[in-house]
């Protein structure tokens, strides 16, 4: 398992930014070599991102389709099917499908920001839908 310890380099020096953990983990780990990788710390998606992605453009999309009348999905059981509504949780597969380049779980603010622009500009090209922005900052 790999394990993330974020810190500074200083001066050539690097300084956890939390030393007691980093400590309290090399001291329960069995004696042997072990490697470090070093990368430039990218912040992290905004939780103002993921609602502004959760709050207003699934939700947007969803209504979008449903008034399309696109808003059931067929599943099939064996030999049976069942004709079922579709959900935010559809939406969200679509538009990650469609629009992301990696999972949102791991994309830092620009990348969350251009994953957001391609799910809007998706949207408008395929289906005539415009998303509302929520906030003329909402890329920040």
């Amino acid at each position: 398992m790999k394990v993330k310890f974020y810190g500074e380099i200083k001066d050539g020096v690097y300084t956890p930014t939390h030393p007691e953990i980093f400590d309290a983990y090399c001291l329960g780990q069995p004696d042997g070599e072990y490697c470090d990788e070093f990368s430039k710390a990218v912040a992290p998606k905004t939780l103002a991102q993921l609602a502004y992605y959760y709050a207003v453009i699934i939700p947007t999309v969803l209504r979008q389709m449903q008034e399309d009348g696109n808003g059931t999905k067929t599943i099939r059981v064996g030999t049976r099917e069942k004709i079922m509504p579709i959900d935010e949780g559809d939406i969200d597969d679509m538009l990650k499908d469609a629009c992301a380049t990696k999972g949102k779980s791991r994309m830092s603010i620009e990348e969350a920001s251009e994953f957001i622009e391609r799910c809007i500009l998706w949207c408008a090209t395929y289906l005539g839908c415009v998303i509302p922005l929520a906030d003329k900052n909402w890329m920040k």
